[in-house]
């Protein structure tokens, strides 16, 4: 486990004694070093990944300045607590430290970091006491290899930072071991399924995990306090458990509990009993009503569908030319609350055959078409969808997906898909279902496993049935 450390330190010897003393410690140790104020904000990014930050206290403002000062080591501790919050922070001084500086230092507090629950958050050390610089780094590489010695992780390889947070979760129930299922999905986060076994072998937990950047993942938190557990009945979504904001880089995981650890997937259901997954649709959507039933409606053009997942630039990239006669249409949308991001591996399925929602990163008020439209979609769209394994669909039944009949020949999976295109019928009209679709298929443009032909027929085909009524 290697660690990663920002450097900010003006003084040309104060850096090299500084550096020796971390290698001495941690000769694999990723350093970055910078000199002043400015420099050290231009790389504390949410994008960069420091396991911890140490700053002398006393830093000019710019490259080469003479003006070093106390409140320019005190901005890089404020910005690094907004862009990397979760970051512990090592502040050197070679001089008494006044007495406001300590307490604007001080409200880091303690928090669950390296696999300690009392990790001061923001320390202070004096550089002529190397030895203080010493113990914190060891104290850092210690505490980090104990959690580790306490679990064995098997399964598929995962980051890092989702080792500690496996690790965190496996801590609070007592885990020595933990079995991890890989996940996926569409955005830029880290997403995977872990069950815990004690020394005997015994299931003693299971969650799931996602990280992701820290701003994100309270949005998320609030969006699912906001609409979940105040809307749905117990029972149809995983419960969300306090996240890790601390030790993973500035980034947060989000933690749901998994009830059955012998959950499975929609798409892992559907490869065993098409018809069992589609009667578990139905009965997930009826678990909806309390959203589906509060619609309201608004007016809206196709383009601003579509641009609500993909830029006029990033189509247009791809080489397809929007029609501007379609996406300039209006139509009256239905809107309620939705789970916004409903494909196959976000509803889980239950040893008794019960419906569980996961992942509320997109929840919060939309078309009201969108969820059953993205969960028929991602047979196909999503990365891991089954039909991505068989022949179908051929471009005809693409073309044809406004016609369920035509588009479902072949289908090996005919039941969901009429769930799905059922509730969408329910929950807005044939023109809405067409504008959500054809935006779904433009977005997968975006991602690295995007099928170009797929996506040309099914946006092909939507704005030729538009064409006739």
């Amino acid at each position: 486990m290697t660690i990663n450390v920002l450097l900010v330190e003006d003084e040309e010897r104060d850096a090299e004694d500084t550096t020796i003393i971390l290698r001495e410690v941690d000769p694999h140790m990723e350093l970055t070093l910078v000199r002043s104020r400015d420099a050290a904000m231009a790389v504390i990014t949410p994008a960069a990944e420091f396991d911890l930050i140490i700053c002398d206290i006393q830093i000019p403002p710019q490259d080469g300045g003479l003006d070093a000062d106390e409140q320019h080591g005190l901005a890089v501790h404020a910005h690094a607590r907004q862009v990397l919050p979760g970051v512990p922070q090592l502040f050197l001084t070679g001089f008494a430290t006044p007495r406001n500086v300590r307490e604007q230092l001080g409200r880091g507090g303690e928090a669950a970091c390296f696999g300690r629950e009392d990790w001061l958050m923001v320390q202070l050390a004096i550089k002529d006491t190397p030895d203080e610089l010493r113990s914190v780094i060891q104290n850092v590489l210690d505490s980090r290899s104990a959690q580790a010695a306490r679990m064995t992780i098997s399964g598929p390889s995962v980051s890092e930072d989702m080792k500690t947070a496996i690790r965190c979760c496996g801590d609070r129930v007592g885990a020595k071991f933990a079995d991890v299922f890989g996940a996926s999905g569409l955005s830029n986060a880290e997403v995977a399924r872990a069950t815990y076994r004690n020394s005997t072998g015994q299931v003693v937990g299971s969650n799931y995990l996602k990280i992701e950047l820290h701003s994100r993942a309270l949005r998320e938190q609030r969006a699912f306090e906001t609409y979940v557990p105040t809307q749905l009945r117990p029972g149809l979504f995983a419960p969300l458990l306090q996240p890790i904001s601390t030790g993973l880089r500035g980034k947060a995981c989000l933690i749901s509990t998994v009830a059955d650890p012998q959950s499975s997937n929609v798409f892992e259901f559907l490869t065993r009993d098409e018809v069992g997954t589609a009667r578990i649709v139905d009965r997930m959507f009826d678990g909806l009503l309390p959203w589906r039933n509060r619609l309201e409606f608004c007016e809206t053009t196709i383009s601003d569908i579509r641009r609500n997942f993909i830029s006029d630039e990033e189509v247009e990239r791809w080489g397809v030319v929007l029609d501007a006669s379609f996406e300039n249409r209006t139509l009256n949308v239905s809107r309620c609350v939705v789970h916004g991001d409903l494909h196959g591996e976000n509803v889980l399925i239950d040893s008794d055959g019960r419906p569980v929602l996961i992942d509320f990163g997109d929840t919060g008020i939309g078309a009201a078409v969108a969820d059953p439209v993205t969960l028929e979609l991602s047979l196909l769209l999503h990365r891991d969808g089954p039909a991505r394994s068989v022949t179908w669909p051929e471009a005809v039944n693409l073309r044809n997906w406004m016609d369920l009949e035509a588009y479902i020949d072949g289908c090996p999976w005919p039941h969901f898909v009429r769930s799905c295109r059922r509730e969408s019928l329910k929950r807005g009209s044939e023109s809405e279902m067409a504008a959500f679709g054809y935006a779904q298929a433009l977005r997968h443009l975006k991602y690295p496993d995007r099928q170009l032909k797929d996506v040309a027929a099914l946006a092909s085909g939507i704005i030729d049935w538009s064409r006739t009524v």
